[in-house]
C-alpha cells in the first residue's frame, strides 16, 4: 500500500541476457593502454544511449581467447553477470529501475492520480578488456565485433524499458476509484500487471534474438 497525499513509487526489477548496464559512462581511464574513454569512443558505446541508460564497467584482463572467456564467464572467479538460477554467467545485463510520483485528485466520489511523473533508470554492466599493447590482431577484431555486438542487444532492452514508461505512467493516470485506499491498492496492482508486461517483452526480445546469439553477442 502507498502512503496517504504525495504517492511515491519504486520498481526495481532485472533480467539476465547477454550483457548488463549499471554506473557512469564518464568513468575515468585507468592504467590499462586501452582505457574505458578509448573503450567508449573506439566502439561508439554511447552512440544511440536510450534515455535515463548508464553503463558500469568492469575490466577483464588476459592474451588469448581461453583468458578473456574465463575472466567473464567461469562460475566461481568469473566478472559476467551471475545469474544465479542458471548457475551461469554473461557478458553483460540490463537492469532497469523505475520510480513514480504523483499527487491525488479528490473530487466528488472520486479520487484519482495527477501530475504522474514516471522515471526510468537503465543500468548496463559490460566488459571492458584491459588489452595488451601486443594484442593479437585477430583476437582485437573478435573482441571488437563483439563488442559492438553486445551494445546493440543491451539498448534493444533499455529501449524496451524505455518505451514501457509511458505505459505505466498512462496506466496510473486512468485510475479511478471511490477512496484514496482504493486508489493505492489499484496502484499496487497496476505495478504487478505492468512487472509482467515488461518481463513478458523481454522474454520475446532474448527469444527473438537467442540471448542476442543472432546479434552476435557471443564470444
Amino acid at each position: 500500500m502507498f502512503k496517504r497525499g504525495r504517492i511515491l513509487g519504486l520498481l526495481v526489477f532485472v533480467v539476465f541476457s547477454a550483457g548488463f548496464f549499471c554506473g557512469d559512462a564518464s568513468i575515468v581511464d585507468g592504467s590499462s593502454p586501452f582505457g574505458i574513454r578509448e573503450h567508449i569512443s573506439g566502439y561508439g558505446l554511447m552512440d544511440g544511449m536510450p534515455a535515463g541508460a548508464e553503463y558500469d564497467f568492469y575490466r577483464v584482463a588476459g592474451r588469448d581467447y581461453n583468458d578473456l572467456c574465463n575472466e567473464i564467464y567461469d562460475p566461481e572467479n568469473g566478472k559476467g553477470s551471475l545469474n544465479v538460477r542458471e548457475n551461469r554467467r554473461y557478458a553483460a545485463c540490463a537492469t532497469k529501475h523505475y520510480s513514480w510520483n504523483a499527487d491525488v485528485d479528490r473530487q466528488s466520489g472520486s479520487t484519482r492520480f495527477k501530475n504522474v511523473n514516471v522515471r526510468l533508470r537503465t543500468s548496463i554492466l559490460f566488459p571492458v578488456w584491459d588489452m595488451p599493447q601486443d594484442a593479437d590482431p585477430a583476437m582485437a577484431k573478435k573482441w571488437d565485433g563483439f563488442v559492438r555486438a553486445l551494445k546493440t542487444h543491451e539498448f534493444g532492452h533499455a529501449g524496451i524499458y524505455s518505451e514501457m514508461a509511458a505505459d505505466l505512467k498512462q496506466e496510473l493516470e486512468r485510475l479511478e476509484a471511490a477512496d484514496e485506499d482504493a486508489l493505492h491498492l489499484m496502484a499496487d496492482n497496476a505495478y504487478k500487471t505492468f512487472l509482467g508486461r515488461v518481463y513478458a517483452r523481454d522474454m520475446e526480445y532474448e527469444i527473438a534474438t537467442n540471448h542476442g546469439k543472432s546479434q552476435g553477442a557471443t564470444f
